[in-house]
Parts: structure tokens; sequence; C-alpha cells
């Protein structure tokens, strides 16, 4: 498992980072400081509604308190990164499954394998806005439509 480096943290510290997400299990990694800024630097499996949860609402969280950006990233080449970032232009951004779906195949790598799996994944979410209470919960009063990129 390859996670960011200090030098790494501290660089997103003095550039105003609210939070960085590993897209890889759930837990915490720890806080990172700087003279003007502190984080914390967390995991969040986006496999899980769980995880999926943790790691939305740190960006309603950092949204609704005028904090800096959230930054994720993951490792393993499973593409976590990008369905995590699916997942918020879907909750927040009213993208459907099929609208995330294209944004994730347009870039990424183009593995076809990996991308069969992440669909899979894009889709379950989808369903799991219609049902899970606190996804709900996240969206109400969150209104980042103007961060929104266009549906492609």
């Amino acid at each position: 498992m390859v996670g960011l480096n200090p030098t790494q943290l501290q660089l997103f510290c003095e550039e105003g980072y609210s939070n960085a997400t590993f897209g890889y299990s759930n837990g915490n990694l720890g806080p990172v400081s700087c003279a003007h800024n502190s984080y914390n630097y967390e995991f969040a499996n986006p496999n899980s509604i769980d995880g999926a949860v943790q790691f939305l609402s740190r960006i309603a969280s950092a949204y609704n308190n005028n904090k800096g950006p959230v930054y994720v990233h993951c490792w393993g080449g499973h593409h976590e990164s990008g369905q995590m970032a699916a997942y918020a232009l879907q909750l927040f951004c009213g993208y459907s499954d099929q609208d995330a779906i294209a944004y994730w195949d347009k870039n990424s790598n183009g593995d076809a394998a990996i991308g069969a799996n992440v669909h899979k994944r894009i889709l379950w979410f989808g369903q799991q806005i219609k049902t899970e209470p606190r996804l709900k919960a996240l969206f109400t009063g969150v209104d980042i439509s103007s961060l929104c990129p266009p549906t492609l």
C-alpha cells in the first residue's frame, strides 16, 4: 500500500486542503498540520456504503464550512479515486448513472476489465442514493452546482 509521503502531505496542507482521502480501506491515517492549516489524512473504502458516506461527508463538510478542497487518491490500479469522483458527481451534481460512467470512461486510462468493475460500482451507488438515508442527509442543503462540470 502506497500513501502520500510527508512532503506531499505538507504541500497539500500549505495549499489549504481540508482533507486527503486514500480510497482503499476505512480509518484515519492521522492529522497533518502546517503554519496556517490542518487536516486529516483518512482512508475511505468506496466499495462499501460506509466508506462512500465518509468520503462524501468530507466534501459536504468542506463545502458547507467554506474550507479548502478535498484530495482523493488510490493505489493499486483499481481506479477508486475516479470511482469516488463519479459518486460525488452523482450525489452533488445530479449526474445520472450513465453520465457518471461516461465521465469516468473519459478520464480513466481505458482499462476495460477495471472499467467493467467500476461501472458496476457506479450503478450500485446510483441505487444507494435512492435508498440510503445518510446520503440523502448529505445532499440536503448542499448546492455545489457551480462547481459541477457539464455532463458529456
